[in-house]
């Protein structure tokens, strides 16, 4: 498996062949054969994990693309960002519990804390869990019940995950600093209760020193095993 870190929330996949293209919001692509087979996500409607260049790779390649259903593709829209009838075949719209074959790819879609969907995709033995904007967002200035609730979304919207009972070799997860205090709560939570091979922080801005930042603070959970650092934009890791 080979993994390249785009920007923000955006990560490039290739398992054997299959490449797979998570929340693009802006960054630099790796060059492909042209007519390569790319499947690309984009977990909710946010400008900064949808970003309708996407819809330029079909130009090159063999594009399929799994939306989140709050991804409102109207006429209007398919005029603005070019998408031809023929490509709107190549799109295809999920929804949360919902689980299907998509070409090669098993995919199963979540229900988000936020907007969208998160997504746990599964092929050739391999499970890979891109959280999109599903994280516990405890938010300083919001009220108690709202706090209250994000948290009990956010643990109901993770035994849904134990419960597929998928051992996930990849997971990308929100680790915002924005979030003060509390920017680590979503993270600990994951790691504490989904059993993962390497997980990845994401959603941190140019905070790269997030990461470290965590395993000093949350120390007990002998994250530094698994949860990798990121030191740049492009930079590339091979499982």
């Amino acid at each position: 498996m080979q993994i390249q870190y785009i920007g923000h929330s955006g990560f490039w996949v290739e398992v054997d062949g299959i490449y797979m293209l998570f929340d693009y919001y802006y960054g630099k692509l790796p060059i492909l054969p042209e007519g390569s087979r790319i499947y690309v996500f984009a977990s909710h409607s946010h400008a900064d994990h949808f970003n309708p260049e996407i819809f330029g790779l079909a130009e090159k390649y063999d594009v399929i693309y799994i939306l989140s259903y709050d991804i409102k593709l109207n006429a209007y829209k398919r005029q603005k960002y070019g998408i031809t009838e023929a490509l709107s075949e190549q799109i295809v719209s999920v929804r949360y519990e919902e689980d299907r074959q998509i070409g090669d790819l098993r995919v199963r879609a979540y229900q988000s804390t936020d907007a969208g969907v998160a997504f746990l995709v599964s092929l050739y033995g391999k499970n890979i869990y891109h959280a999109g904007d599903h994280n516990w967002w405890h938010w300083m200035g919001e009220s108690k019940q709202y706090n209250n609730n994000m948290a009990a979304n956010y643990k109901r919207g993770i035994s849904r995950l134990i419960q597929a009972e998928q051992h996930i070799d990849v997971a990308f997860i929100p680790l915002d600093s924005r979030l003060g205090e509390s920017y680590g709560y979503g993270m600990r939570y994951f790691l504490e209760n989904v059993c993962a091979d390497h997980v990845f922080p994401m959603h941190f801005g140019k905070d790269f020193a997030c990461r470290d930042r965590f395993i000093e603070e949350y120390n007990d959970l002998n994250a530094e095993q698994k949860l990798l650092g990121i030191e740049y934009e492009g930079e590339a890791w091979s499982f």
